[in-house]
């Protein structure tokens, strides 16, 4: 069975121990797909966490989904408890922050990237994110109640396809 998390907005920030962040995935074990989701922060300590915990071999996607980040220490603290050996595709993933680093564990060394560029580089050399991004998204409205769907007269980061033809709210 697969696990989807698609066509989501993450807003605001849930408190975990002492860090709070507006997405946290832990121990997500088997074949998942975490796609065309948006991330937004401007207040909490992490943008976004992923734990993953794999049992399988190439069998999870992480694509095509907007981190955006004003704030906080880590606009994505990726480790997973095992190798990388688990994803299918992991592409097409904008990440755009003012403020903080990328944390980011492969299996075997930890690394945090404070630009883009140097992030980019080195998951380039695993044959990841060839289409990613750091391109500041235009969103509808930045205000409570947020409206972080995407402008459509503005330019919109490049995307590959993970299968997910329409966001959440049918656009």
């Amino acid at each position: 069975q697969v696990a989807t998390v698609t066509n989501n907005f993450f807003t605001g920030a849930t408190s975990y121990n002492v860090m709070d962040e507006p997405l946290y995935l832990d121990n997500t074990k088997g074949t998942w797909i975490f796609a065309h989701n948006t991330i937004y922060n401007t207040s909490a300590t992490y943008a976004a966490q992923f734990y993953p915990e794999y049992d399988g071999t190439n069998s999870c996607t992480f694509a095509d989904n907007i981190f955006y980040s004003t704030a906080g220490t880590y606009v994505l603290y990726f480790y997973p408890y095992s190798s990388m050996s688990a994803f299918k595709m992991m592409d097409g993933n904008d990440i755009y922050w003012t403020t903080g680093s990328i944390y980011f564990y492969d299996g075997a060394t930890t690394y945090t990237f404070g630009s883009y560029s140097t992030y980019a580089a080195q998951l380039k050399n695993y044959g990841w994110e060839l289409h990613s991004s750091n391109f500041k998204p235009s969103f509808k409205s930045t205000s409570k109640p947020y409206d972080i769907d995407l402008l459509t007269t503005s330019a919109c980061p490049s995307c590959v396809c993970a299968g997910i033809a329409k966001d959440i709210d049918g656009n």
